[in-house]
């Protein structure tokens, strides 16, 4: 297994040393900032994606990773309960739950007809309820209704 961190911030030097310290630098890579064209190219190469957060609103990394069909690992925190339904669009786990997020990422890598029938329900949601052409419709019924 190998991980690509895309982007940047201000704890990258510290998860450097981190892979380094664990014996896992040479199976992770850190793309530093890529333009948001370069993120498509990255998750639709991806074999999953993992929003490990402590804290989110709604999270449109995620919403990007399933409208490019990547089964999507996400921790329960903020919106992120509005987009993924657990074991239905993605795999919803407990922040700060390394054992499940192990388990969650690995069922994903090797159980690939999981993977593909959760990736595809994901990928509608997002058609279906985030998408564009959506959202100007709901904004202009908002705006049309009466007060």
């Amino acid at each position: 297994v190998s991980l690509l961190v895309v982007g940047d911030g201000p704890m990258r030097k510290e998860w450097e040393a981190l892979a380094k310290g664990i014996g896992v630098y040479d199976r992770v890579t850190f793309t530093g900032q890529v333009s948001s064209n370069n993120v498509k190219k990255y998750l639709n190469k991806a074999d999953c994606f993992v929003l490990n957060s402590t804290h989110e609103g709604l999270p449109h990394v995620g919403l990007e990773a399933m409208e490019a069909g990547v089964p999507v690992v996400a921790t329960d925190v903020g919106g992120v309960g509005e987009i993924i339904e657990n074991n239905f669009t993605g795999k919803l786990i407990r922040s700060g739950d390394s054992s499940a997020l192990k388990d969650a990422i690995y069922s994903f890598l090797y159980d690939k007809t999981e993977a593909e029938k959760i990736a595809k329900a994901a990928k509608r949601l997002v058609e279906e309820k985030f998408s564009y052409e959506n959202m100007i419709k709901r904004t202009e019924e908002v705006l049309m209704s009466p007060l």
